[in-house]
């Protein structure tokens, strides 16, 4: 049974405001994907994700070494 590539881009940074370096990428991802979901989440929004729905694992994610 073939199981489709679920046709998401997701991308992260610290803030909702991406730094100019990285703005021509996120939008060329967008033009280049037209129909596919575009999700955008902040490091406070994944901290909030995990929290919500793998709260065991918080602990774990507020200590990795790289935020």
């Amino acid at each position: 049974m073939d199981i489709p590539f679920p046709k998401i881009i997701h991308q992260t940074w610290k803030t909702m405001d991406i730094p100019d370096k990285w703005k021509e990428s996120a939008a060329q991802w967008k033009a280049l994907h037209p129909t596919w979901t575009y999700h955008y989440t902040t490091d406070e929004q994944n901290r909030a994700y995990v929290k919500e729905h793998f709260p065991r694992y918080l602990e774990t994610y507020d200590n990795l070494p790289y935020p």
